[in-house]
Order: structure tokens, then C-alpha cells, then sequence
């Protein structure tokens, strides 16, 4: 029960954006179960939000010797490659959580991502589309495939996707200024 507890704070610290607290409740965890996913998880996000790559990587290379198959680990290995440029590997890393987990929703994002930025527009455009179908609040993803539409040329495609963004985070000014310049295309 007092893990648990550790875990709850370890969490709690980590969305409060405090890495180093949230590292040593993970730790103490680590202290009692050497095999605790969920503390190495938390350090591994940690570590990586404060750009301690190599110790990411150490953290979540653990994790994968205990659990192989975890495709949120996996992912995070992704966001690390990504972080230091190594964008192929980042790749292959968020197809591996996919193809584990096709509705794993970070990397699905994520792939997206890579792939708007430097693959196919096709494959970005369908894995987006794919992360719309389980998550379609996020109006980060609807400005992707608006992006992304836009730049096949479809900017009706586009400017619905857009608006999509905007009904969704109305605030967001680019969303607006982006909109603007579909509009101007037509």
C-alpha cells in the first residue's frame, strides 16, 4: 500500500512539472521493487523532460528488460531519439509501440508528427486521421492534418480540419493566422 502511495506522488509531482521531487519518489519506490514499471515509467518521462537523455534511456532500457511489450516505453525511447535529432530511430521506435498497441494515442501523434515532417504525407495524414478517430478533442492533431492537407494541395480538406482546430482551442492565434492563409488560397 505505501508504494502506491510513492507512486500517487511520484505522478502527482511529475504533472506538477516537478522532475527532481517526482524522480526521488520514484526512486524510494525503485528502493522496495527494483521492478516497479509505473516508477520507471515516471523517471523515464522525468528524465526526459529535463533533458537527461542517456539516463531516459537507461531508465527505460530497465523497463523493456523486465516488460519488453510496453509500448509507452517504447514511445518515450522515441521521444528521446527525437530529441537528440536521431529521427530515424525515433521512428522506429513509435512504429514498434504501434504495431504492439494500434491505439496507442502518443504514438500514433507522434508518428504522425515524424511522418508530416519528413516521410509521407499519405502515411501522416492516415495515422492522424487514425488519432482524430480515439482522441477527437485534440485540436493539435486536427492542425497537423490541416498542415498536412495543405500541403497536398487540398485546401478545402484543409480549412475544414482547421476550423475544427479553432472550434476546439479558440485561443490559439496561429490556428487563426493559418486559417486566413487557406482562405487566401482559394
Amino acid at each position: 500500500m505505501q508504494l502506491n502511495k510513492e507512486l500517487s506522488v511520484a505522478k502527482s509531482l511529475f504533472e506538477q512539472k516537478k522532475y527532481e521531487d517526482s524522480i526521488a519518489a520514484s526512486l524510494k519506490v525503485l528502493s522496495c521493487d527494483s521492478k516497479s514499471i509505473k516508477a520507471l515509467i515516471i523517471i523515464g518521462k522525468c528524465m526526459l523532460s529535463i533533458s537527461r537523455i542517456d539516463d531516459a534511456r537507461l531508465y527505460l532500457a530497465k523497463l523493456l528488460a523486465i516488460e519488453p511489450e510496453n509500448y509507452e516505453a517504447i514511445t518515450i525511447l522515441g521521444q528521446a531519439c527525437q530529441a537528440v535529432g536521431d529521427i530515424s530511430t525515433a521512428k522506429e521506435y513509435y512504429r514498434k509501440a504501434t504495431s504492439i498497441n494500434g491505439e496507442y494515442l502518443q504514438a500514433l501523434i507522434a508518428l504522425g508528427c515524424i511522418e508530416s515532417d519528413f516521410g509521407s504525407k499519405d502515411q501522416a495524414i492516415y495515422l492522424l486521421k487514425k488519432a482524430i478517430g480515439l482522441a477527437p478533442k485534440v485540436s493539435l492533431i486536427w492542425h497537423r492534418l490541416a498542415n498536412n492537407y495543405l500541403e497536398r494541395s487540398d485546401s478545402k480538406e484543409a480549412e475544414v480540419c482547421m476550423l475544427r482546430a479553432i472550434e476546439l482551442s479558440p485561443n490559439i492565434a496561429d490556428y487563426h493566422n493559418e486559417l486566413g492563409h487557406i482562405l487566401h488560397l482559394k
